[in-house]
């Protein structure tokens, strides 16, 4: 006896279709992330998923930190900023515009005279985390000691 006529059960459709209908529209949450909303006979039903991207940071200027960021190596940069870079960086990665680093305590700021064009969080003291923008694409990431 099989399941779909045991007690009137019918079967149950599969992910994104009605029994033969389905109507499928996208709506965009975050640059890494979409909900699906699968239409089925007049009710909505969302089914959330990760879309991967493209990583957001393209290039870096600093090796040391190009290591931190894709190994986790502290050997290129100041043990004492692992934490607060960590989060920088993760940050920098999903965001497609500066002003998305301005968090508190991040002390976003556009830079002046020949770095005009690039923006600075604090990390520490005088150590910054450097970088710009081309399109939604975070370019040229540095950590430096610019004063």
């Amino acid at each position: 006896m099989s399941d779909s006529g045991q007690f009137g059960a019918k079967p149950v459709p599969g992910p994104g279709e009605f029994h033969g209908e389905s109507v499928r529209t996208r709506r965009k949450c975050t640059p890494a992330s979409s909900i699906d909303i699968v239409s089925m006979g007049g009710s909505s039903l969302p089914s959330v998923y990760l879309r991967y991207t493209l990583a957001v940071i393209r290039n870096f200027r600093h090796r040391g930190l190009e290591e931190f960021f894709q190994s986790g190596s502290r050997a290129g940069i100041q043990p004492r900023h692992a934490a607060r870079l960590r989060l920088q960086l993760g940050r920098l990665d999903a965001s497609d515009s500066p002003a998305a680093m301005g968090l508190p305590g991040w002390r976003l700021h556009p830079l002046k005279g020949q770095l005009a064009g690039r923006w600075a969080v604090w990390v520490d003291r005088n150590w910054r985390l450097t970088f710009s923008f081309n399109g939604p694409h975070a370019v040229d990431v540095n950590y430096q000691d610019y004063h």
